[in-house]
């Protein structure tokens, strides 16, 4: 019987593609061949690719790899001219300015580039993969590049990754305007905005003022005239649901009592087009005639003149349409309308415009 041994061994050849090269580019400047003859990091084993070095100020104590860590001390990201380990409140010498930063994939970008840095770099909200930067002091827009009114100086939670996922067993509260004053203990004399901004589109111009969206032209009577030109903002409100569910609840109704008003006016005009088909009236021709022929005015037609021929034919048609019409299109109209209800308006409808778990102020 032959003895068997295990024995370790180094791959000779990779045995899958590394990266799609229409995709990515390799984040290590080794080989494949090099990659693969020294350490596959399958695993758990060694994984030898070369990634950046941090930059670490005295002041501040880190936790983990260069590339990935956690770093405990004063508020700084993104690099800053003239200073050594970069921009925010604490490298301008502000007190209070304490921050904790998660990083993992410090300088990712310049990684899948293959151009590792040849000496230390600061954290960078542009660069690194994944980051959640937490300060008691921040200029946190101007140093996020976030839309929007710049906020200065004040604590702040950032996350910022290529995809986040916020994921909760039970509730999820997006809450501004708790407290009524801030980590400085100065008075919130209003409640903050809750602002989704897509792309991180430009919400204001170099004044401080809300950006316009181009300008339309009203086609509907409302606030402006039909035909002229208005805007809106680019950053607009959100409607809230039970409101605008009771205002197009109310539009409805009133839609409902023009259709009754105007089966109404139909039923009227109805009538006047019966009396104006059947109409006569005295007339003294007749009359004179008849008085000769019979000595009396009202013996021959009651001294009336004969409903002419043409319009008891128009008349007729005239009517018999109309009441096709109403019953046709006017039961119809309100069975539609009560449609729109039940299934837009109503909370039970699987097609409500009522979100049954996303709700807002």
């Amino acid at each position: 019987m032959t003895e068997c041994t295990l024995k370790k061994t180094k791959p000779t050849k990779p045995t899958y593609r590394w990266r799609q090269a229409d995709l990515d580019q390799s984040p290590s400047n080794l080989t494949d061949e090099e990659a693969s003859e020294t350490a596959s990091g399958i695993d758990g084993v060694p994984n030898n690719q070369q990634t950046p070095k941090l930059k670490r100020p005295a002041t501040s104590e880190v936790l983990g790899r260069d590339d990935t860590h956690i770093e405990i001390g004063w508020a700084r990201i993104n690099d800053r001219e003239g200073f050594q380990y970069g921009s925010d409140t604490s490298g301008l010498g502000q007190q209070a300015a304490g921050c904790i930063r998660l990083t993992a994939g410090l300088s990712s970008t310049e990684q899948f580039r293959g151009n590792i840095p040849a000496v230390p770099v600061n954290p960078s909200s542009i660069r690194d993969a994944a980051m959640v930067y937490i300060s008691q002091n921040s200029n946190v827009d101007h140093e996020f590049k976030c839309s929007g009114i710049n906020v200065e100086n004040r604590s702040c939670v950032v996350t910022k990754a290529d995809e986040i996922r916020c994921i909760a067993r039970s509730t999820v509260k997006i809450i501004s305007g708790d407290d009524s004053a801030n980590s400085k203990g100065r008075p919130i004399r209003s409640v903050g905005n809750i602002e989704f901004i897509a792309g991180n589109v430009p919400t204001t111009d170099a004044q401080g003022r809300p950006r316009l969206l181009p300008a339309v032209r009203m086609t509907a009577t409302g606030p402006q005239p039909t035909g002229q030109m208005t805007t809106f903002k680019v950053l607009q409100p959100v409607p809230r649901g039970e409101l605008l569910a009771a205002c197009l609840d109310e539009i409805v109704d009133r839609v409902a009592k023009l259709s009754d008003t105007m089966y109404k006016m139909w039923e009227a005009q109805l009538r006047f087009n019966g009396a104006v088909k059947d109409h006569q009236h005295y007339e003294v021709a007749n009359m004179c005639i008849s008085q000769l022929a019979t000595g009396k005015p009202t013996n021959l037609n009651g001294g009336k003149n004969f409903p002419s021929a043409e319009v008891m034919v128009q008349g007729q048609l005239c009517g018999i349409k109309q009441l096709v019409l109403q019953a046709k299109e006017s039961t119809a109209f309100h069975a539609t309308l009560e449609t729109i209800r039940q299934t837009y308006l109503a909370t039970d409808s699987n097609k409500s415009i009522l979100s049954r778990q996303v709700k807002t102020t």
